[in-house]
């Protein structure tokens, strides 16, 4: 069971913030978004990233997400943890309530697992891994109310995992996200 609990706190937040603003993509703005997910049987997996950008120029946002990630699992007392910076660039193409944009983004994560030794049972086992990721895509923001927008992407990125002693693996996918996003402006 997956539970948006990012999405929800951010819409409901939304609607308290004292901000009005008919130019959300301009020169000064402001976005603020997440998105998460999270699952309570076995395995325990709970993951969160929220972003935040600015608009350097009108429609173009300069920002950095932090991915944050968490999974327990019973059987061999798993345990990993992850958190990351990911820098990214958008531009927005229209000026009306479906916006499409360009995205590219790179970054950069440390996962850290644990867990029992199959052979013996009282050591554990714990590795280091790290993650290099680029991308690019296409996406659209729907804006709701003018603060509050729904955001979707479909993105292909290629990450390479360095493992314990050196060992690199490099996997290309195509991503599609969903986030809730606040877009605030300095304008009157």
């Amino acid at each position: 069971m997956k539970i948006q609990f990012v999405a929800i706190f951010i819409a409901c937040l939304s609607f308290f913030i004292p901000f009005c603003s008919s130019a959300q993509t301009q020169k000064g703005g402001i976005l603020l978004a997440g998105s998460g997910h999270a699952q309570f049987n076995d395995p325990l997996e709970i993951e969160l990233q929220p972003q935040a950008g600015y608009f350097l120029l009108n429609r173009m946002a300069v920002g950095a997400s932090i991915p944050v990630y968490f999974l327990a699992a019973g059987s061999q007392r798993r345990r990993t943890s992850s958190l990351g910076l990911d820098p990214f660039v958008r531009y927005y193409f229209l000026q009306s309530k479906l916006r499409p944009f360009l995205l590219v983004n790179a970054g950069y994560r440390v996962a850290i697992s644990s867990y029992d030794d199959y052979y013996n049972p009282f050591e554990r086992i714990k590795n280091r891994y790290n993650y290099w990721n680029i991308g690019a895509g296409l996406g659209a923001v729907y804006f709701f109310s003018p603060t509050v927008a729904l955001e979707t992407s479909l993105q292909y990125g290629v990450t390479t995992t360095t493992f314990p002693y050196d060992n690199r693996e490099s996997l290309g996918r195509l991503t599609a996200r969903f986030s809730f996003g606040i877009y605030l402006s300095r304008q009157k």
